[in-house]
């Protein structure tokens, strides 16, 4: 295995699946396990890449990467 694949596992292990499914079901219509599926699916399609980049860039702007 590479490293950055052993890399990738790793984080997805730190990753709290938990928290994502807490914060969707925190949303006011979001009632059944189909309609948080629908918005998570919709958050990684949408949002997912654009809110890392911009993470990244502050977190790089701070001088923390």
């Amino acid at each position: 295995m590479s490293s950055l694949t052993s890399d990738m596992y790793e984080v997805a292990k730190w990753i709290e699946p938990g928290v994502i499914s807490e914060a969707i079901f925190e949303l006011d219509k979001v009632k059944t396990v189909a309609q948080a599926k629908e918005v998570w699916l919709e958050f990684l399609a949408t949002e997912l890449h654009d809110g890392l980049k911009r993470s990244y860039q502050g977190l790089k702007n701070k001088g923390v990467l």
